[in-house]
């Protein structure tokens, strides 16, 4: 190849355009659909997440009554004790 040959432009078609930009909206609808399933999977875990924690929340809540109930009587106990 001459210099003169590797100097030209090569232009490309319309056809290579078109089939160019056809590459990349499908490989960006690929992108946005494992962004999507990703999502999905995420959204799942937030609220797996959510129950657990709303769980322990009730649960605290008893166990922090059951403490002060227990509070009180040891208070009643040590009144008749002194």
């Amino acid at each position: 190849m001459t210099n003169q040959m590797m100097d030209q432009e090569i232009e490309p078609t319309l056809h290579d355009v078109i089939r160019l930009m056809q590459t990349g909206f499908d490989n960006l609808e690929n992108q946005m659909f494992e962004t999507n399933r990703r999502l999905g999977s995420l959204e799942s875990t937030v609220e797996d997440i959510r129950e657990d924690v709303v769980a322990i929340g009730k649960a605290v809540d008893k166990d922090a009554e059951v403490i002060i109930d227990h509070g009180r009587r040891i208070k009643k106990l040590e009144q008749v004790i002194t």
